[in-house]
Formats: C-alpha cells, structure tokens, sequence
C-alpha cells in the first residue's frame, strides 16, 4: 500500500512537471506533498473545492434561469402589445383581414399562439356585444382552437382546465363535445372547471348537469355556479327539482338558491326536507321556511322541536319570530323556562318583537319568578347584540 501510494505521488508531480506551467512546478509538488503528509488538509481542501463549484453552478443556473424568465416576459410583452395594437385596428375596421395576418407576424409559433389566445381572452373581458362574435371568429379562423383542444387532452390537469376555459370563453360549440365528459372527473379541480363550464355553455338549462352528476359538488363549485349566475345572463331555473337528489351537496345548494332568489313556489318540495337524515339539510329547510314566509311549515317545525339538535332548534325559534301567532305564545314560553340560555334568549326576542300583545303578556310575567325577563328583554333590545 505504502508503495503504491510512493508510487502515485510520484505519477501526481510528473504529470505536474509535464503540463504545469514552470512557475508553478514549486507550488505544485509542496502541494501534493502537503496533502501526503498531511491527509486531513488534502480533504479539506477537497472539501472547499466541492462546495465552490456547486456555488459556482447555483450562481449560473440562478443566472440563466433570471435572463431566460426576463427575456422571455420581454418577448411575450413586445408580441402581446403589438397583437393588441393590431387586433384593435382589425376590429374597429380600420384594417381588413389580410392585412391583420400580415401584421400578426410569427403568429404560426407555438409560444406566440399562446399569446394571442390570452389578448383574445383579455379582449372579450373588457369588450362586450358584437365583439364577443369577433372574438370568436378571430380565434376559429387562426385555428388556435386546435391549440386548446390539445390542452384538453393533457395528462396535467392545470393544461386541461386551461382548454376548459380557452374553448368556453372563445369556441362555445366546439367546447361543449369536450366538457360534459369531465363533469364527473376524478380529479376534483378538472371536475369543478367542466362544471362552471357546463353553467356557461347552457345559460338556458345551466343546471342539467347535476342530474347527471355522481361526482362531488364542492363548495367552491357551488360559489363559482352562484357567481356565474349573477354576473352571466343566465336563466335561473326553478331548485326544487334538484331537491330530490341523493347528492346531499345539491339539496344543500339548491336550497340556498331557493332562499336567495325567494322561490316561493318550492314550497311543498322544501317542506319534505324537514326529514331529511342531513342536519345540514334540515337547517336550509328552516332558514327557506323562515326566509320565505311559509306559514304552513310553522306546525312542521314545532313538531319537530324536541327531537332537534340545539343548532336547529335555536333556527325554528328564530323562525317563529316571523310566522307565528299569538297561539304560539305558550310554545315560546316554555322555552324560555326549560331552554338554554342561547334558547331563551331567542324565545324572548321571538316574543318580544312578534306583535304587542306578545310583548305585553311577556312583560307581566311574574316578577317573582327565576325566569329573568327583564335581563333578556334589555339583552335582546341592546343594540350591541
């Protein structure tokens, strides 16, 4: 071992001797004669050399990745700008078509299609009216529909719900051949942007879908439909259809539809959700009768009081503020003395706001008893609660 360590130092000052500059022949064999002496210098010395090169190698792939990210944000503002500047011209009729193809220059490339996608995508943001159809026909006559079709079919699902939007935004009929397969998609994200799409692409039926749908209705989606038909001119259809779904996710959506767009000819539908296994379920249908006004679910709902939970329990004390009846006053009453506090205090404001002669038989009430009227009356009138 010892000679064949002799034996390599020696190789090591040769080779130094031969193609080492002579200035640095001296230094050279101290070196390897240091690092045979003293081993532990000879790696750490190593050791520094490592950590040096991969600084050296971070620094330039820091580098190279910065200047390709800026030349290429450059790149995309430079196109996107002139396609803007050319594309208006194109559809305030200052130029014609041929002339715009010849101005839209290397709009053939892949990475600059991409660009005119998002200027038409920009484009029909801002403008409405029959630039939407100019959209279109721009975006069909370049083929870059093709382009979103191929998104569609990628195996990651940001391309896919990139296709989604592309095709639903600018290709409505080439989109919808491609959409209604992915309403019940695994992936829960790629699902939900084929569902918004569905709401788009059928502003007349927007909600079919969910009858076909075995797949979750998640509440982001559920946000996304109620947003679209707000901002979208979308028919809103009639919920209670939907009711009958074994899909707990859409009784509860549809219920909060029924609530917000005061569909009061589901009543018969909403009064059967009372019950439902779904506690959830049950609230909506209390809030829907509540918020609507049905009278004819405030027997329903005293009945079901004693085998309700306490958060639903507190919600048909709450309703009976606004359906009820001076017959109803003994009802109230006995959750004010058997209730918890929440239940009683929510008796009492039912009672003290359901007409004046509830109120007045509330402010009689023994003086002498444990009940504490007066301390929830002066809770329910702050106006801090």
């Amino acid at each position: 071992m010892f000679h064949l360590s002799e034996h390599l130092k020696d190789l090591l000052i040769s080779f130094g001797n031969d193609n080492l500059p002579i200035f640095f022949h001296r230094f050279f064999i101290r070196l390897v004669e240091t690092c045979y002496n003293y081993p532990l210098v000879f790696l750490f010395i190593l050791v520094i050399i490592f950590l040096v090169i991969n600084i050296l190698l971070i620094i330039l792939t820091l580098y190279y990745t910065n200047t390709r990210k800026n030349r290429r944000d450059r790149y995309f503002s430079i196109y996107s700008n002139h396609y803007e500047e050319v594309l208006r011209k194109y559809l305030f009729n200052e130029i014609d078509w041929d002339l715009t193809l010849v101005k839209l220059k290397r709009y053939k490339r892949p990475l600059n299609r991409r660009i005119l996608i998002s200027v038409l995508v920009n484009f029909q943001e801002i403008l409405r009216g029959d630039v939407d159809n100019a959209m279109s026909d721009i975006y069909y006559r370049l083929g870059l529909y093709n382009d979103s079709i191929r998104l569609t079919r990628s195996s990651r699902f940001y391309k896919k719900i990139l296709g989604f939007r592309e095709l639903t935004n600018l290709y409505p009929k080439g989109a919808e051949e491609f959409i209604e397969q992915y309403i019940n998609s695994p992936d829960d994200l790629v699902a939900a942007e084929a569902q918004a799409s569905y709401i788009l692409l059928h502003p007349e039926n927007p909600f079919d879908f969910l009858k076909k749908l075995t797949g979750p209705f998640t509440r982001w989606t559920q946000l996304t439909a109620f947003y679209l038909l707000r901002k979208h001119p979308i028919s809103v259809p009639s919920f209670a259809g939907y009711l009958q779904s074994e899909n707990r996710n859409i009784k509860k959506f549809s219920l909060r539809m029924i609530i917000y767009f005061q569909q009061i000819e589901c009543e018969s539908e909403i009064l059967k959700m009372l019950d439902n296994p779904d506690e959830t379920v049950r609230f909506l249908c209390i809030q829907s009768i509540n918020s609507l006004r049905l009278f004819s679910g405030k027997e329903l709902l005293k009945n079901r009081y004693p085998s309700e939970t306490l958060k639903n329990q507190t919600e048909i004390v709450k309703a009976l503020r606004n359906i009820g009846e001076n017959e109803d006053y003994d009802f109230l009453e006995n959750i004010i003395k058997s209730g918890s506090i929440t239940l009683q205090t929510e008796a009492c404001r039912a009672l003290y706001y359901l007409n004046p002669e509830c109120l007045d038989r509330l402010k009689l009430t023994d003086p002498k008893s444990e009940l504490k009227i007066k301390q929830f009356i002066a809770h329910v009138t702050d106006q801090r609660n």
